[in-house]
């Protein structure tokens, strides 16, 4: 069993469902790195806090969701199955004279409609008209992937947003959303252009900190002896700096220590991440981007900022031996993989992928 899941952070959860209560006219958008616990947090301990407060939590996962709202739709009729399979509510109509046979009433036809946005209207009221089901807690998690579906994503936001203008009076709807890209996030709320245009407050998800990591280490030392004590400060440096706040890497970590007698455990990160995440794997990764992407990627890795300058261009020129505009360096940057690069202060750009991040120091010093 995963120690992670097995680590609580009901305080944080009731924060923020508590949050989404006092303020139902607002959605709330949550960024935070991938593989720092986000989706275990939302599917584990928020959606334990809504069920205590008889809130109905619904999770959509839309990182590989081609059509978003359909995704949406399906994650709807899932909840509609599970509710209506638990009671049999059809009013019995009659009764034979035996008591043997009996007639069911025949439930009403629900609304019908070719319109995927329409059809989300109709299955949040038929959820709605379920007993129990007062108020809907929809998280939809990695949710800047909405912006990379096109005229897809565009309607699927549209829907959301129209769906939660029906229901943001009477509270009926709350509603949280997630995404590991900085760029895409602002891109999705903070932009005019998009139908998604200031519908959520955005709010950075806290890591775990150093009372989780005590929690590894404590399980951890509990088949080690005085000597080989893992020392938890040691390993949340090395969690938060070398691993990312990734709980998965620690936990991996951890166990790659083994019952070796390391009171210093930084002396093992780097056999760790190389096994983990092989040189080979990270560099033909790297090698599939185009020559702009590569040399743009080495210099955010050495700290530069500036792309479109003179200078900048002039070096890119240089090394690809093409002649090049500012035009086509900003389509290179927008056109990476999500979670690659992030644009938070305007310009200054940041490597969001910190393995790719670190090989690509590690080639630098080289």
């Amino acid at each position: 069993m995963s120690t992670h899941s097995l680590f609580s952070r009901a305080a944080l959860a009731k924060t923020y469902l508590q949050r989404l209560v006092d303020r139902p006219d607002r959605a709330l958008s949550l960024f935070g790195p991938r593989q720092i616990g986000k989706t275990t947090f939302l599917t584990g301990d928020l959606a334990r806090e809504a069920k205590a407060e008889h809130l109905l939590p619904i999770y959509v996962d839309l990182m590989a969701a081609q059509h978003p709202l359909e995704a949406i739709n399906g994650a709807l009729r899932d909840q509609l199955f599970g509710l209506k399979a638990r009671k049999l509510r059809q009013n019995v109509k009659s009764v034979s004279a035996l008591g043997v046979g009996l007639a069911m009433e025949t439930p009403p036809e629900l609304p019908r409609s070719a319109d995927v946005g329409q059809q989300l209207q109709h299955l949040f009221a038929d959820l709605l008209r379920q007993p129990g089901v007062a108020c809907v807690l929809l998280m939809l998690d990695e949710v800047q992937e909405v912006a990379r579906a096109g005229v897809q994503g565009d309607q699927a936001m549209r829907a959301v947003r129209a769906l939660f203008n029906q229901y943001k009076v009477s509270a009926k709807l709350l509603l949280l959303m997630t995404g590991s890209s900085q760029e895409g996030l602002t891109r999705l709320f903070a932009s005019p252009s998009q139908a998604s245009f200031g519908l959520a407050d955005r709010e950075d998800f806290p890591p775990l900190g150093l009372d989780y990591v005590r929690f590894v280490a404590d399980r951890a030392n509990a088949g080690r002896n005085t000597k080989s004590r893992l020392q938890p400060q040691a390993l949340f440096s090395i969690f938060s700096k070398q691993l990312g706040n990734r709980p998965a890497d620690l936990e991996a970590f951890v166990g790659h220590l083994g019952t070796y007698n390391l009171t210093e455990p930084e002396l093992a990160v780097d056999d760790f991440l190389t096994r983990r995440y092989p040189p080979q794997d990270i560099a033909q990764r790297f090698n599939a981007f185009t020559p702009v992407q590569r040399f743009l990627l080495r210099e955010i890795a050495n700290g530069a900022q500036q792309f479109t300058g003179r200078a900048m261009l002039d070096k890119l020129e240089h090394e690809l031996g093409v002649g090049i505009t500012g035009a086509a360096v900003r389509k290179a940057l927008l056109s990476l993989p999500a979670n690659t690069v992030a644009n938070p202060n305007r310009g200054r750009y940041v490597i969001e992928d910190k393995l790719l991040e670190r090989w690509l120091q590690a080639q630098q010093k080289a």
